[in-house]
């Protein structure tokens, strides 16, 4: 897997206001993951975006989102069929 780290900044940032995080946590998972970066310790840094992106909800949300689109969608083409 090839990290994405703009992916990472954003589900980073996500997650720390979803869970809480206080500026502290931030700064130490923050050091980890620049730790891991600077290594080149792929694993590690592989398990941070795979936990951020998990954590954040970011993926769900996007599902939720899609599914009231599609919802939305269907209601307006049934409104404007029985309309003609």
């Amino acid at each position: 897997m090839s990290v994405n780290l703009n992916r990472l900044r954003l589900t980073f940032s996500a997650t720390a206001e979803m869970l809480g995080w206080s500026k502290e946590d931030q700064a130490e998972f923050g050091a980890s993951i620049r730790e891991a970066m600077d290594t080149g310790n792929a694993d590690l840094l592989e398990w941070w975006a795979n936990y951020l992106e998990q954590a954040s909800g970011l993926e769900r949300l996007a599902k939720l989102c899609r599914a009231a689109e599609a919802r939305i969608k269907a209601a307006a083409e049934e409104r404007n069929r029985m309309a003609a």
